[in-house]
């Protein structure tokens, strides 16, 4: 069976196939960030008592690391050994425990 689409159809599709899928991604990568930093605050500042000077440094490090970590400019690996050295936090037993 021959294929009725030319290449120039087929390559106009993939691409917006793709464009499609990287706005899509974004869209999710942005709700995930949102979800986690809306938790984060909240614990801070109502459990810890973190004010709101604070909590806005706070959580404008915690967007700008979370862009690093999906640009791939830095590693997840990276910030967890980090943690583990100097901090004595194994994430992965605190997220399972």
């Amino acid at each position: 069976m021959k294929c009725l689409a030319t290449n120039s159809q087929i390559k106009k599709i993939k691409s917006e196939i793709e464009t499609e899928y990287k706005q899509r991604e974004d869209i999710f990568r942005k709700q995930a960030i949102e979800f986690y930093a809306t938790v984060f605050a909240i614990v801070l500042t109502d459990k810890y008592g973190i004010g709101k000077q604070k909590i806005h440094q706070i959580l404008k490090t915690f967007v700008s690391l979370t862009e690093e970590l999906a640009g791939n400019e830095i590693k997840l690996a990276e910030i967890k050994e980090t943690l583990l050295e100097e901090y004595d936090i194994d994430i992965n037993k605190e997220v399972t425990e």
